[in-house]
């Protein structure tokens, strides 16, 4: 199992890089994409993105645990992180 762990571990500088204005593009796909938001005003998002979409997102009302939920959805739906960017809401975001 730990061997199909190494998959996930990100590189500290993925050799892909996004420009601003696919940075902002892709905040935005998820501002539309989110679900509990709109309603609470409460929560975050974060999102695992290429430069061309958003394929993995997750709500929660801690920044934290957004990332706790986008790491495991990556990981069951076995989807690479390598190369990938994670998008975040809130303040300073």
């Amino acid at each position: 199992m730990a061997a199909s762990l190494l998959r996930f571990t990100p590189e500290p500088f993925p050799e892909r890089h996004l420009s601003p204005e696919q940075i902002i593009a892709r905040y935005y796909e998820i501002r539309a994409a989110e679900a509990l938001y709109p309603v609470t005003r409460g929560v975050h998002a974060s999102a695992l993105c290429t430069p061309e979409r958003v394929p993995l997102m997750a709500e929660d009302v801690g920044r934290h645990n957004t990332l706790d939920k986008l790491w495991g959805k990556a990981m069951l739906a076995g989807v690479e992180t390598k190369g990938r960017i994670i998008v975040t809401t809130g303040p300073g975001a």
